[in-house]
């Protein structure tokens, strides 16, 4: 490797680094805001009628997979929250989350328990204890998330009104049309990567679903997919999934996935980022398959706490828990889930 190609190198993974510190059939990705903003789902909203209120926020049965994760104090607070799956895999115990969310709230001071809510129906909840967790044995804060996987073990199953997610079996992630939903603020391809109101804490806390669109794989080092590399290598690098936040049509320029990677697909029209903590967690879906789950450990790139409306140069990441066999962090990361869960 030549002296000039190895400081190139070297220079964009630093300045990576700190850009960074700051089946069955399909149900329809609608209804949709006419400004192709996330769509809102209000559930276990008790106002008799209050869920089909407005013509863009409705009950949708399969997202009752998406679940909130919280960690509650003795006196039955919430002190810190975020998006888990549950999952159909073994005794139907198993609620998938990120491992930062789990080792956050289980070491917080006043942390008695964590349950586990999921949504049956509008204006009904169910509540499930944890009385287990587990953490991928080589996940670790200083990196940038590729095991950022975490297990919670319910102390029974929930109804069957509640539905569950397979873990991925794609072959190929990287041209899927995803659904993202979590309880995280989030911002879209319209509005922008928007820093909203942190809603997860309240008793009826509202998800939020959109597209998105896996376009690179990276490792912990930020060593990413390159179109330039056979489709084997680009693929290959490691367990995050990343995506971009584009306009529907127009991928920004200066964009670190297309200005340097070379991934300059357009924009799907409701390209989702849950840009708050609580969005830790959050599903990346195809179909009824688990492909990713959001990893929140650091803001987009070149969004500032106070983001407005037309930022699109950015990028976010998703840690791949998908059994896709030319990638063999997805696969690491898959195993581990699979051999884990009870």
């Amino acid at each position: 490797m030549s002296a000039t190609h190895f400081l190139r190198r070297r220079v964009l993974h630093v300045t990576l680094l700190l850009g960074l510190t700051a089946c069955a059939d399909r149900a329809p990705v609608t209804p949709t805001a006419p400004d192709g903003s996330p769509s809102a789902i209000v559930i276990g909203d008790p106002t008799n009628g209050s869920w089909t209120s407005s013509a863009y926020t409705r009950f949708r049965q399969d997202l009752t997979a998406v679940v909130r994760v919280a960690f509650v104090d003795r006196w039955r607070n919430m002190v810190h929250a975020c998006t888990g799956t549950y999952l159909r895999l073994g005794k139907q115990l198993t609620v998938l989350t990120a491992a930062s969310c789990v080792n956050t709230g289980f070491q917080m001071p006043d942390v008695a328990f964590a349950l586990v809510t999921a949504y049956n129906g509008p204006g009904s909840v169910e509540h499930r204890k944890v009385y287990a967790h587990h953490v991928h044995p080589w996940y670790a804060p200083s990196l940038n998330g590729e095991n950022n996987v975490a297990l919670v073990i319910i102390d029974s199953p929930f109804s069957k009104g509640v539905n569950s997610f397979y873990l991925s079996q794609k072959d190929d992630h990287s041209q899927l049309d995803l659904m993202v939903a979590g309880y995280g603020a989030t911002g879209s391809s319209s509005t922008g990567a928007l820093f909203q109101q942190f809603d997860i804490f309240g008793p009826l806390p509202t998800l939020r679903y959109g597209e998105q669109r896996v376009e690179s794989t990276c490792d912990n080092f930020w060593s990413c997919g390159d179109v330039n590399e056979p489709l084997a290598d680009q693929w290959g690098k490691g367990a995050l999934l990343v995506a971009d936040f584009d306009r529907p049509g127009v991928s920004a320029p200066t964009n670190f996935l297309c200005s340097t990677l070379g991934h300059c697909q357009p924009g799907l029209k409701r390209e989702v980022m849950p840009t708050t903590l609580g969005g830790q967690g959050s599903p990346a879906i195809a179909d009824i398959y688990v492909v990713g789950i959001y990893n929140a450990g650091s803001l987009p790139v070149g969004a500032p706490p106070t983001a407005v409306s037309g930022l699109y140069d950015s990028y976010h990441t998703f840690v791949c828990v998908g059994q896709w066999g030319v990638n063999r962090g997805c696969q690491e990361n898959y195993n581990w889930i699979v051999a884990t869960a009870p």
